[in-house]
């Protein structure tokens, strides 16, 4: 990206990014600064000398984007998402698995797509978009590059499915083991905070888990995300609510589902409205302790 004043005759180019020297990003700004010297050496204007600032050091992705409006800061490299609340647009290509491989990216990025997503830019913000050097698993589905990794992920995948699916029908037919002293700690609180805890632990793991299983087996393939739920989520997740069932703090497993159904609508809300959700939730959450510790008392 860069400011509206860097295209015009200039000395010197301060460009900036947040990430480490080592980074991608890194080397994609000393690459860039190395042939714009070389480039401009030998023009009639002057050759331009371009510093680049690593490391924080012009502030966040933000800011930086900020200063680019501001004609303080020539030139930055940023993740799209942190350009989108300056140019919503541009988050379109922030949605998960919008992009097929890496191919297709670069055709949707440099073709027609991308010129009528940020075309008008410059003129509506003051920012110029060079070019998008990097797309990251993030941006698309994993290619054939990596295959091998995908082949033993998948393995793993089917495997812990199948492990979890176990321990599930181990539990139906209610052995026990014993109450876990790992759970101790629910004791110390009241009803309406392990309610609380368990409404998180949805909205942002188990909810959250589910997300990638069902694109993963949409699409046929699967994030490293999708290892995370499985491995991790989905099993914890599920001894955290069976430990709560154990111990009296859900009465039934129907409660549980009403604490789902809302962590699914808070998720579902949080991805159309954004950050303003957790707003919402953090006020209902008071409302709720307020009403609930009345109610004990």
């Amino acid at each position: 990206l860069f400011a509206g004043q860097a295209m015009a005759k200039k000395q010197t180019m301060n460009i900036g990014y947040s990430v480490s020297e080592g980074h991608p990003y890194g080397t994609f700004m000393y690459t860039f600064a190395d042939r714009m010297e070389k480039f401009t050496a030998n023009l009639e204007s002057g050759a331009v000398k371009v510093k680049v600032h690593c490391c924080h050091k012009m502030g966040s992705e933000q800011e930086q984007f900020k200063k680019l409006q501001l004609g303080t800061l020539d030139g930055t490299m940023i993740a799209q998402n942190n350009a989108g609340p300056f140019y919503p647009k541009i988050d379109l290509f922030v949605l998960p698995y919008m992009l097929q491989n890496f191919e297709h990216a670069v055709a949707v990025a440099d073709g027609p797509i991308g010129q009528e997503i940020w075309g008008n830019m410059a003129e509506e913000i003051g920012v110029h978009l060079v070019t998008i050097p990097l797309f990251s698993f993030r941006h698309k589905r994993m290619s054939a590059v990596f295959k091998d990794k995908i082949d033993l992920g998948k393995k793993l995948f089917y495997i812990t499915i199948l492990l979890e699916l176990l321990l599930a029908v181990y539990y139906l037919f209610d052995v026990e083991l014993g109450q876990s002293e790992d759970f101790a700690f629910i004791d110390l609180i009241e009803l309406p905070s392990a309610v609380f805890i368990l409404y998180i632990l949805f909205t942002i793991q188990v909810i959250n888990a589910f997300f990638h299983i069902f694109f993963s087996l949409y699409y046929g393939d699967f994030s490293p995300g999708t290892i995370t739920a499985v491995l991790l989520y989905l099993p914890a997740n599920f001894l955290i609510v069976h430990a709560a069932y154990k111990e009296g703090w859900l009465k039934t497993y129907s409660e549980y589902l009403v604490i789902a159904f809302l962590g699914t609508v808070t998720f579902v809300l949080f991805e159309i409205y954004g950050p303003i959700v957790i707003a919402f939730s953090i006020i209902a959450s008071l409302v709720y302790f307020t009403w609930a510790n009345n109610k004990l008392i």
